[in-house]
């Protein structure tokens, strides 16, 4: 059998119990609920077009349902970037120590992952502001300033991991980080 596969190249997928390691859950939970709150007012005024919808929105207070709506769908983004960041981990903890001989830990991947999703979550909601004040700058924020910034970002965070790597090994970090550099299209 291959000594590669029964070693064990990731002692530790779950982010330990420390304050910064919850701050940083905190911080990332509340931009990508944050950056929701465009999509939770585009799907409200969805809602009259079907019956339960309409029921729904005259039950209660269009403020609470927008935000309740809000919670709901940032709590479902954020389990799904945690499962995406996981695996995500494991494949980059796998290539690194198969290729490079290196070693990285969840926090070292978490800091740096989650820097980049609160920035992006961040800049979408920034950009979600300037929608509502200048309605006319609409078509501009979503077309060439929110995939600019994306890009800017995700390319920060590439980079990163590719001097992490080593210039020799560009080509593993960039492989492992492939489904990672999809996020934008999902969150963003």
């Amino acid at each position: 059998m291959n000594a590669y596969y029964t070693s064990n190249p990731v002692p530790n997928t779950r982010m330990p119990s420390t304050w910064q390691a919850w701050a940083l859950r905190i911080a990332t939970f509340t931009a990508i609920t944050a950056s929701t709150w465009k999509t939770c007012t585009d799907l409200y005024d969805l809602m009259y077009f079907n019956e339960y919808g309409s029921m729904l929105s005259a039950l209660g207070n269009v403020k609470v349902m927008i935000v309740f709506v809000g919670l709901i769908l940032g709590l479902l983004c954020f389990a799904l970037y945690t499962v995406y960041a996981r695996m995500i981990y494991v494949n980059l903890s796998r290539n690194l120590s198969f290729c490079c001989g290196k070693r990285i830990t969840i926090m070292q991947y978490r800091t740096v992952a989650d820097c980049a999703m609160i920035a992006l979550c961040a800049g979408k909601a920034l950009l979600s502001l300037i929608w509502l004040f200048e309605p006319m700058y609409a078509t501009l924020c979503s077309s060439i300033a929110e995939p600019l910034f994306a890009l800017a970002v995700m390319g920060v965070q590439l980079l990163y991991f590719i001097r992490y790597a080593g210039k020799g090994n560009a080509w593993c970090a960039i492989s492992s980080l492939s489904v990672w550099l999809c996020m934008p299209v999902l969150f963003v």
